[in-house]
């Protein structure tokens, strides 16, 4: 907050359950491959100096740094879109995550044509936080023939549900529309197999959702 770097050990990949203990690799690793720190790596395997990028997003970790401490009881709310993607109902979870998206972002800078899908990646992170009691919540991990954006399934082995999320930005020069975009991720779903590890667990009933965005604009392909 002060302005200065700090050197750190972070992860090149998020595990909630490590996110929900408390470990600091898990968590800077998190806010610096989304953007919300810039790092510049050292020699010393997977170490960084870490610094706040700009003033607006050093405000923006003012307040929620004073929201926090202001009331540390805040819950996540149900909502249509998680009770959707839970339930997996695929059309009313499309049409809930635009309306949400549409909401959210508009206060995010997401225009500048440097920003990724990681943006998006964390958005929906952020959606699923409070789950990971209940679920394993697991993201950029490899898995299959790949590495995939994001994938949870139930710690109960008795649920047979899961769910496998990957995430499309269109690019300023891309031809095609969002729909094919989505399609493409929900191939790259099946080309690469991300749901081994989840049938190792059990679970049989995968909900596979590829999800391109552009500004505020969302497709899901299921």
């Amino acid at each position: 907050m002060k302005g200065e770097k700090v050197e750190a050990k972070i992860n090149e990949f998020t595990v909630f359950d490590d996110l929900y203990a408390g470990k600091s690799k898990t968590v800077l690793g998190l806010l610096l491959f989304s953007g919300y720190l810039t790092g510049e790596k050292q020699i010393a395997l997977n170490t960084y100096r870490l610094r706040i990028p700009n003033q607006e997003i050093g405000s923006m970790f003012q307040e929620m740094l004073e929201d926090y401490l202001a009331d540390g009881t805040t819950q996540a709310q149900d909502t249509e879109l998680m009770q959707s993607l839970l339930e997996q109902r695929a059309n009313t979870f499309a049409e809930a995550l635009g309306r949400y998206v549409k909401t959210s972002f508009s206060y995010f800078d997401i225009g500048n044509e440097g920003n990724t899908e990681k943006i998006y990646h964390a958005f929906m992170l952020g959606i699923l936080a409070h789950l990971d009691k209940d679920y394993h919540i697991r993201s950029n991990r490899e898995v299959g023939y790949g590495r995939a954006d994001l994938y949870f399934y139930p710690k109960d082995n008795n649920n047979p549900k899961a769910w496998i999320l990957e995430f499309k930005k269109k690019d300023a020069d891309a031809k095609g529309d969002l729909k094919a975009l989505a399609e493409d991720a929900l191939k790259q779903i099946h080309s690469r197999e991300y749901e081994d590890e989840i049938r190792q667990h059990g679970h049989t009933q995968i909900m596979r959702i590829g999800i391109a965005f552009n500004g505020k604009e969302v497709v899901c392909a299921f």
